[in-house]
């Protein structure tokens, strides 16, 4: 906890290196019903040949119809969960990452 909010950090290691020489990726951490709403705070920490690569914060910008949706999902009961799959892809911070 801090400052009365849950922290939670990621680590992703993959399994086989890839070459993004060239190229870009779009990270996204959520959670598919929406059941929690994540938030990138702090900039990304890049290993290995960082020097080649540039990770950009892209805040979620909400618009009018996103807060509709919000509500919509406020109202469903603690045991239902939203019928529209990956719903917090939408509501997600990214990570916007390109190396050259």
């Amino acid at each position: 906890m801090a400052d009365g909010r849950l922290r939670v950090t990621f680590t992703r290691e993959l399994a086989e290196t890839v070459r993004m020489t060239g190229l870009m990726a779009d990270v996204a951490f959520y959670e598919s019903t929406y059941f929690y709403a994540f938030a990138v705070t702090d900039w990304p920490e890049l290993l290995g040949a960082a020097d080649q690569c540039n990770a950009e914060v892209l805040k979620y910008d909400p618009s009018e119809q996103d807060e509709q949706l919000q509500a919509t999902l406020a109202r469903l009961g603690r045991e239902e969960t939203p019928s529209m799959a990956n719903v917090g892809s939408l509501f997600a911070d990214r990570i916007a990452l390109k190396c050259v």
